[in-house]
């Protein structure tokens, strides 16, 4: 995920602030919104349309 990030340009506040990782990410996959909890971002789990059981699901 790093790489993808890296090969990106970045708006100029990103790269005043020296920002290397997501700080936040709205998605409705799992892994992407995982992946940038786990680095310490705001990941929100786009789940509006999913089934109380589904969103258990996703969490696990």
């Amino acid at each position: 995920m790093n790489e993808a990030i890296n090969r990106r340009p970045h708006p100029p506040l990103v790269r005043a602030m020296r920002v290397t990782k997501p700080i936040f990410a709205f998605c409705q996959g799992r892994e992407v919104v995982s992946e940038v909890s786990r680095h310490g971002g705001l990941g929100v789990l786009g789940a509006t349309r999913h089934t109380p059981v589904e969103i258990s699901e996703d969490l696990k």
